[in-house]
């Protein structure tokens, strides 16, 4: 894509300020005016402090200039030139393409200033009200994000797989959500252990399946392919044709590698849940995500979030959170009221 020009550049910020300073706005005062909870489970604050981390990334890469004016032809229409769905999705996200298209900088900016506020909002803490509406309305938004940008994540699609990044990234972050506004005597462990189980069952099967093509040279390596002719800053291009070479050369190697790779943690899961299942969820989501993702094609300049990997091993490093409170305000208080007293 040529250049985009400087006036073009002027008009996508202008635009962006107006949604983004009320979000600081409502930021600030949530800051200053709302109560914080005085205490947090552990395995909630870090996945707490996780999605808020990456709502709040996906929002700055929202503001890329490339996605103020062109996010459909950057992020959607690859999807439907290439016949990946079914045709009613198709014909819903052509419909709300169109309406986009008609003012894509203002909408791009409400995208960018929604994900920023709902990330910041996060990062603050349990603030009560505002923190559950945030979490509450993340749901429908996810949802629209899953089937509108993401196509509900290739996975009802032929080619739905591990390496592409089925079932979409924004899937867990919906899940993130749900886990979060469960009651706080919920367990956790047990709703991430069966989500961990069923995504690697379903993984393998979508990689090992011939109809996927996934034992072809061309059908392994052309995710990869595709983010390796893109331009990147940082240049990443040299090592992901490296790696696309040895997919296509090896294709059986490689796939049985990686199919085994995803039924390994699947076994992991189901009979040795805790820390070794999740290093490894962790390890082979990482290097899947550098390796075969290009690192989720996040320096292209028009990648919206960092991909599926991430925000499963987030979901998965919650399981061994399990113990303790984070101490809170109104305690910490008590405590050092008490050794200030035994002083």
């Amino acid at each position: 894509m040529a250049p985009i020009p400087p006036f073009i550049l002027e008009k996508f910020y202008y635009t962006a300020l107006i949604f983004i300073i009320p979000a600081g706005v409502l930021i600030v005062s949530s800051l200053l005016f709302l109560k914080e909870k005085e205490t947090e489970y552990q395995n909630r604050k870090f996945l707490r402090i996780a999605f808020g981390l990456l709502w709040f990334i996906d929002g700055l890469l929202q503001l890329q200039p490339l996605l103020g004016i062109a996010f459909i032809e950057e992020t959607v229409s690859p999807g439907l030139i290439m016949g990946s769905y079914q045709p009613w999705l198709s014909s819903l996200i052509n419909t709300t393409a169109d309406a986009w298209n008609l003012n894509p900088m203002v909408y791009d900016s409400i995208a960018a200033a929604i994900q920023i506020f709902g990330g910041a909002i996060m990062l603050i803490g349990p603030r009560d009200l505002l923190y559950k509406a945030v979490l509450i309305l993340s749901i429908p938004w996810s949802i629209l994000i899953w089937i509108v940008a993401e196509g509900l994540g290739n996975s009802i699609s032929p080619g739905a797989s591990w390496i592409i990044g089925s079932p979409g990234s924004v899937l867990f972050y919906l899940m993130a959500s749900a886990l979060l506004l469960s009651s706080e005597g919920h367990d956790l462990r047990k709703a991430v252990r069966i989500l961990m189980i069923a995504i690697f069952l379903v993984e393998f099967a979508w990689q090992v399946i011939p109809s996927n093509g996934y034992w072809d040279g061309v059908n392994l390596a052309m995710n990869t392919y595709l983010i390796s002719v893109r331009p990147q800053f940082p240049d990443f291009s040299g090592f992901e044709a490296s790696v696309v070479q040895a997919l296509f050369a090896n294709p059986i190697l490689y796939n049985s590698l990686i199919s085994a790779s995803l039924a390994v943690a699947a076994v992991l899961w189901i009979l040795w849940p805790g820390r070794i299942s999740v290093t490894y969820t962790v390890a082979i989501s990482i290097l899947t995500w550098i390796f075969l993702m290009g690192f989720g094609g996040l320096f292209t300049g028009s990648s919206t979030d960092p991909n599926t990997q991430i925000p499963l091993a987030c979901i998965s490093i919650s399981y061994v959170l399990r113990s303790g409170l984070k101490t809170g305000i109104a305690e910490s208080k008590a405590i050092s009221g008490i050794i200030k007293t035994q002083n």
